[in-house]
């Protein structure tokens, strides 16, 4: 059977405590790429429009409909991109290969993704938010206490503390 990506996840319990089947949410948007040679890594920045089972009450609250997160992919190498304009809706995949690795790939209309990379990948950063917001830029709620404090929104991403720490 071809994993997807959250057969991967070393974490599984961020996201798990929301979802009851994580490997429901197929349908995505790229918002963000981070580069890192430190490692080197490649955190994505996603978003789906899929309503958790279990939302924190303050969620429920909001009238959030998007939640968002982090997945980091360690020791990236054959890394390549084309396109531009993000965010923009994506598949991601992902194809066993030999030595505990993975190739990820993530099409959209005019950006694709590809990378391999280490077989364990870290979830962060999960927030919600309300995407009828009437202020423009919605503002997150974040499941992470210091997150929560920090962020109302995602920073731009060449922020290495919140994009290379997750």
């Amino acid at each position: 059977m071809t994993p997807v990506w959250a057969d991967l996840l070393r974490n599984p319990e961020k996201i798990s405590a929301l979802y009851g089947d994580v490997r429901g949410i197929d349908r995505l948007t790229l918002r963000s790429v981070n580069l890192d040679r430190r490692g080197p890594t490649v955190t994505l920045r996603l978003s789906t429009n899929r309503l958790p089972d279990h939302p924190p009450v303050d969620w429920v609250e909001f009238g959030c409909d998007t939640v968002e997160f982090h997945l980091q992919f360690l020791d990236v190498a054959d890394l390549s991109m084309t396109g531009h304009g993000l965010p923009e809706d994506t598949s991601l995949q992902v194809i066993e290969q030999e030595n505990s690795r993975v190739k990820v790939e993530a099409h959209g209309d005019s950006t694709r993704l590809a990378f391999s990379c280490h077989r364990s990948v870290t979830i962060g950063r999960l927030s919600a938010w309300n995407s009828r917001a009437a202020d423009g830029e919605p503002t997150h709620r974040y499941l992470s206490p210091l997150d929560r404090r920090l962020h109302a929104a995602p920073p731009e991403t060449w922020k290495k503390n919140y994009y290379g720490r997750i």
